[in-house]
């Protein structure tokens, strides 16, 4: 018997690995809450928000990737910083998607010895940033 928890994409059905044990939420996806995202006149009208629709409807880590790439306008604001999810491995393990985020821990900031941040690029590279001591005194 196997120790992996999954849990079914509602965008393309296929079953995916779960975040965490009883949750049924995709590993690395997207969580949309119906009741948060229409508006009266909007593209769908739930005002006001129904009480039997309480489940959202969430998206696993391809259907996400393929969504933020779809609308990259909404992925900018969604992931101002550029990093949605970590990766399980470390650096410099490869990334798994332009979203995703890890750690280099043997390259530490100079100045105050945090951990390195590196962000996926759209070339599928790791981008090492500025720590955020260094961004706070410029």
């Amino acid at each position: 018997m196997s120790d992996t928890i999954t849990t079914i994409c509602d965008n393309c059905e296929r079953e995916v690995k779960s975040v965490y044990m009883g949750v049924d939420l995709p590993d690395n996806g997207l969580y949309f809450s119906p009741n948060s995202m229409g508006y009266y006149a909007g593209f769908f009208d739930n005002f006001p928000p129904d009480e039997e629709d309480k489940d959202g409807y969430s998206i696993c880590h391809e259907c996400a990737v393929n969504f933020m790439t779809a609308l990259p306008g909404l992925a900018k604001r969604l992931l101002p910083f550029g990093g949605g999810h970590p990766i399980s491995g470390h650096y410099p393990d490869p990334p798994c998607c332009p979203w995703a985020w890890t750690w280099d821990e043997e390259a530490p900031c100079p100045e105050c010895g945090a951990v390195t941040t590196c962000l996926a690029n759209h070339d599928m590279m790791w981008e090492r940033q500025k720590c955020r001591c260094l961004r706070l005194s410029n």
